[in-house]
């Protein structure tokens, strides 16, 4: 197995789920490490991997789901306008990308790790998802594209500062991360210059990569949804602000 895929594969599965952005993670040991990283595992192994963590994980919720036509209308509607606003900030993601250094990396994660401070200012909760409610999370939702932005982070925080009831706003960022996921991929295959050759590429250590990302993805859910009802995203606010200033400071 290769190191870069084992610590790509850790990454994705804690990144993705903790509110500490994959991407933003994956960025900053590219530039500390020197890692190469693989676009078409990236895309069509790991991203999978975690999709099947959250389907695994709320199986028993999504059976309840698929009979409500008005929740998945909900959770259609927050992603595409995450859709929309994402094509939009491509172009702008694209020069964060290709700048050198991490100033502007560093100051996504503090603005992540600021947002996730915010929820523990609202004292009531107990509101409903509306439709409203959902646009506007789809909307926040298409920030994180850009890296240091996390984006169950910000779709979390912004739901607790609307006044979901934790349990819904962590149930309705991960549903949302269902099409999220499957379109992302989509996205990277369609972008990328993949052929059907690369499959004569994979081997066995590719299971190893898959099974590392579900398993720690599983791992990452479970102590999520505890950090959700126990009021604890302030912890991952510290990090991300702490991993900002060290990338802004490196960067400087």
């Amino acid at each position: 197995m290769k190191f870069d895929f084992l610590i790509l594969s850790f990454i994705q599965g804690i990144a993705e789920f903790f509110p500490i952005s994959s991407s933003g993670h994956l960025l900053f040991l590219s530039n500390l490490l020197g890692l190469s990283v693989d676009r078409f595992i990236f895309a069509i192994f790991l991203h999978l991997a975690t999709l099947i963590a959250i389907l695994f994980y709320f199986y028993p919720r999504i059976k309840i789901l698929l009979k409500d036509r008005v929740y998945i209308l909900k959770v259609l509607i927050a992603f595409f306008t995450t859709v929309i606003v994402a094509l939009f900030l491509r172009k702008y993601v694209i020069a964060v990308y290709s700048m050198e250094g991490l100033n502007i990396l560093g100051l996504f994660f503090i603005i992540s790790g600021v947002l996730l401070f915010l929820p523990g200012l609202r004292k009531k909760q107990g509101r409903s998802l509306t439709f409203k409610f959902a646009l506007l999370i789809g909307f926040a939702q298409g920030f994180s594209v850009f890296p240091g932005i996390s984006r169950s982070g910000t779709t979390i925080a912004i739901a607790l500062l609307l006044g979901l009831v934790r349990e819904e706003a962590f149930r309705f960022s991960f549903f949302l991360a269902i099409p999220t996921i499957i379109g992302a991929g989509f996205y990277e295959l369609f972008k990328s210059d993949w052929n059907f050759q690369v499959f004569s590429a994979i081997n066995v250590s590719y299971i190893g990569y898959f099974m590392i990302t579900f398993i720690v993805g599983l791992a990452s859910l479970y102590l999520l949804e505890r950090v959700v009802f126990r009021k604890k995203l302030s912890f991952f606010g510290c990090y991300c602000c702490i991993i900002g200033l060290i990338a802004v400071f490196i960067g400087g």
